[in-house]
């Protein structure tokens, strides 16, 4: 066993981080209704004018507006409704039926509402006088073909995909989504929902829960089988992947099993091992060749807070992906120590505008399930007072 040297402050972690990786440089043309949620990696611009006509935006009768005033008569001489082709075109003293989204006939330039007129024998009475281009959508008001809709690195979200699809767009040129290689390792771990335990055993929930994680992220997650404590088993898994990112679980404090730092030194460049942070300390940050490599604690709300504040962020770089920050104030529900010269990351669960940790210990799965997120204390703090406002991140 050897100790942990001098431990490094999380603002060297996120600085390492940010040089840690450059962003895939490889793209994909993918089907607009599977984009939601990409990155584009080229402009798009609509192929259309959206409307592609001038079209009725009540229901009622178009006329012309020259021919409008309070106690006028028009005769009705036709009908139209959305997707129908436009009838004759509307002449002096005529007015045609159309209902919102219709084509609006030829020689018509504005629309009557229902509300606004009495229909009687095939003649509409109208209660007042409309202007020219009252309640008629020009067309190109919304998109007007050529025009951008967005830039590369632009994120698809539905209301982007919804005007990609009404400017006729199919397909997109996206990034394509960073690949993510986790390693579990450790004798006493089995998979998850592999049989009985035997004692000492524990099932490998760290890599269930980063998956799950990394997924949401937008990543392409790749498990190893769980790699026991020997070197040769742990080198080959982490030397044989053209990952993106590796991902280790375990095998990073300071015991004579914790074999991951001494593997990535011989294969790669270890960047920082050992951060002044709670929980997470055994943290380490490396590369292998130009991959980059984080290495996650063994402890589950070690691993999984780890991997909220050093995988995330930099998968999202990976992956072009616009960081996601949900956040929201609370004040704390009872008074917190806080370790000297550390960074505290303290799970908490949010109830009525209340913070309230659920932290017990570092090998507990319980402390973050039962969290709705965290706060994050500086290291020049060692007490939040109860009733302190705090800003709490979100899952």
């Amino acid at each position: 066993m050897r100790p942990f040297g001098d431990l490094a402050p999380f603002s060297e972690v996120r600085r390492t981080l940010e040089r840690m990786g450059a962003p895939v440089a490889e793209s994909e043309q993918l089907p607009l209704l599977r984009s939601a949620g990409r990155t584009l990696a080229s402009p798009v611009c609509s192929h259309l004018d959206v409307p592609n006509a001038d079209r009725a935006a009540m229901d009622g009768h178009a006329a012309r507006a020259v021919d409008t005033n309070s106690g006028a008569q028009l005769a009705v001489v036709g009908r139209v409704a959305a997707g129908q082709d436009a009838p004759a075109p509307v002449r002096e003293g005529e007015c045609v039926e159309v209902a919102t989204g219709a084509p609006l006939p030829a020689g018509a330039d504005c629309v009557v509402p229902i509300e606004d007129s009495d229909l009687a024998d095939n003649t509409i009475t109208l209660h007042t006088q409309f202007l020219t281009g009252q309640h008629v959508s020009r067309r190109a008001d919304d998109l007007r073909a050529g025009e951008p809709l967005g830039e590369a690195g632009t994120a698809l979200q539905p209301s982007l995909v919804a005007a990609c699809a009404a400017a006729g767009i199919d397909d997109v040129e996206v990034w394509r989504r960073p690949r993510v290689l986790v390693v579990s390792s450790g004798d006493e771990v089995v998979p998850a929902g592999s049989g009985e335990l035997k004692p000492g055993q524990v099932y490998d929930s760290n890599a269930t829960a980063l998956t799950a994680l990394f997924e949401a992220t937008g990543a392409i997650v790749e498990r190893t089988p769980i790699i026991r404590d020997e070197r040769p088993l742990l080198a080959a898994a982490l030397a044989e992947t053209d990952a993106d990112l590796v991902v280790t679980i375990g095998g990073t404090s300071v015991g004579r099993r914790d074999l991951v730092s001494d593997v990535v030194d011989e294969l790669g460049d270890v960047y920082l091992h050992g951060v002044a942070v709670r929980p997470g300390k055994p943290l380490l940050l490396a590369r292998i060749g130009e991959r980059p490599l984080i290495g996650l604690p063994g402890f589950p709300t070690s691993c999984l807070m780890m991997g909220y504040v050093t995988a995330k962020p930099l998968l999202e770089r990976l992956g072009h992906t616009t960081p996601s920050v949900r956040q929201c104030a609370a004040t704390l529900g009872v008074a917190v120590d806080s370790p000297r010269d550390k960074t505290h990351f303290l799970p908490v669960r949010v109830d009525d505008g209340e913070a309230v940790p659920t932290f017990t210990f570092s090998s507990a799965v319980s402390s973050m399930a039962h969290a709705h997120g965290w706060i994050e204390i500086p290291a020049d703090i060692e007490q939040v007072a109860a009733g302190a406002s705090v800003t709490v991140n979100l899952y």
